[in-house]
């Protein structure tokens, strides 16, 4: 057991086994979404209007990430007005959808 250095005195590359620095030591957890919660969109892509399964607070984003309309309690919303491209959708639980606007 040792340590081999390379030069670089930021890095250690470990020889052998290393109990303290172990990668399985995290914890691991998994986040249950029952199927009420879906956020699915359709058409997509679109070039007028997309549904939504249920009514949702949606944020519309830019491809760059850059918020560009709030939407409350829709079911429904008009893209018509937005350049072709792809953008983001996101709900008030934090799920995405990639939008492909034609």
């Amino acid at each position: 057991m040792g340590v081999l250095y390379d030069g670089d005195p930021n890095w250690v590359l470990f020889i052998g086994t290393t109990p303290d620095a172990s990668n399985n030591s995290g914890i691991v957890s998994v986040e249950t979404i029952s199927a009420g919660d879906d956020f699915t969109a359709f058409p997509n892509p679109s070039n007028g209007i997309v549904n939504f399964n249920d009514a949702f607070d949606v944020t519309l984003y830019s491809i760059e990430g850059r918020m560009i309309k709030q939407y409350r309690n829709e079911k429904s919303i008009d893209v018509s007005y937005l350049p072709a491209g792809l953008y983001f959708l996101q709900n008030q639980n934090g799920q995405l959808i990639r939008l492909m606007k034609q």
